[in-house]
């Protein structure tokens, strides 16, 4: 499928033709949505699962969008989520593939994280509200509440990213921040969010991703987080603060911030995933989410001995680290209670 910036940006702000039984039920006001390639199907299912025990199926509909994974495996990702009410539809990746490869940071993110884009295509057009979600979220609390928000007219929800906190350090982690806001165009101050946990009506939606992906493709090189470049580019004026509950990020456990605001979306942002590392504290709650969809014959990526030595190794650096620099950490907790105070969405 042969496609041109203007194509994928048209179809991105059209409302895609009714092509579904389900269009015909009367229309829904919520949607909560995953997209997922095979890497990361294991830990989008637990939370997608995990998010079901916590919104009755009357009150949202619960879909996971599937990407670059064999037609035989999606069926049975289908049979399997049905009988829980969670819907699953399917993306070709022809449709955001369409950029040089070469430019594209490899990190733990997959390609397919371009995706969420272009979701709303595959999916029945019965919707007004979203709750979009990464795979590697963990809803702890009820997420209703956010469901239910206020948004003024145009406008999404969004909570900082753990980088905001670190903008002005002095050392090069605080400088490589700081340039690449200035190649993105933002005003680091001004804030930066995460695109883990993003909450939008489906027009504002169409029209946020549509402009993303346009500045990806020809902006991908500068797009070091990718998506989350892209819509921080692009966002300007059009996005709410949701309260770090909301994407408490894994950061934030480390900042020993978890008792001053208890979380209701988890999310461990970054390479070092619960999932894959034993003595991650997360772990155990992930081998027991994954121990029913062992008959799916799924898998992900494993970590050798010797990464996981190393990860140790690193973990304890980072303890030694904060208690030399125990200032920082301050400054964190100071921006934190800041940002819970003064977010629009509480």
């Amino acid at each position: 499928m042969t496609t041109t910036i203007l194509d994928q940006t048209i179809r991105l702000a059209e409302s895609p033709p009714t092509r579904r039984l389900e269009e015909s039920r009367p229309k829904r006001r919520h949607g909560i949505f995953f997209v997922t390639d095979l890497g990361f199907a294991m830990p989008t299912i637990a939370a997608a699962l995990e998010m079901r025990k916590k919104i009755a199926p009357g009150r949202a509909d619960i879909r996971i969008v599937t990407t670059d994974i064999p037609a035989p495996t999606v069926q049975r990702l289908h049979d399997f989520l049905e009988p829980h009410d969670i819907h699953t539809d399917v993306l070709d990746r022809e449709y955001y593939s369409a950029f040089d490869h070469r430019l594209f940071n490899k990190t733990h993110v997959p390609i397919s994280a371009i995706g969420r884009f272009f979701m709303m295509d595959v999916v029945p057009d019965i919707y007004d509200r979203i709750l979009y979600l990464d795979g590697d979220t963990w809803p702890s609390g009820d997420p209703l509440q956010l469901l239910d928000a206020e948004l003024p007219d145009g406008c999404f929800g969004a909570a900082e990213d753990r980088s905001y906190f670190r903008r002005h350090e002095l050392g090069p982690v605080g400088q490589k921040i700081r340039t690449y806001f200035a190649n993105l165009g933002i005003d680091g101050n001004a804030g930066y969010f995460n695109s883990g946990v993003l909450l939008a009506d489906v027009r504002t939606w169409r029209s946020l991703c549509a402009e993303a992906f346009e500045f990806f493709l020809k902006n991908t090189a500068r797009c070091t987080y990718h998506d989350e470049s892209a819509l921080n580019a692009v966002a300007k004026m059009r996005r709410v603060r949701l309260a770090p509950r909301w994407n408490f990020a894994n950061a934030y456990l480390e900042w020993q911030l978890k008792h001053a605001v208890p979380p209701q979306i988890i999310h461990f942002a970054g390479g070092e995933k619960p999932w894959q590392i034993p003595f991650h504290p997360y772990h155990d709650m992930y081998a027991a989410a994954f121990a029913p969809l062992a008959r799916l014959g799924l898998t992900f990526e494993q970590r050798s001995a010797e990464n996981l030595q190393a990860l140790a190794q690193r973990a304890r650096l980072r303890k030694i680290r904060d208690n030399m620099f125990m200032h920082r950490k301050f400054i964190y907790q100071r921006t934190f209670d800041r940002l819970v105070q003064t977010s629009e969405i509480q």
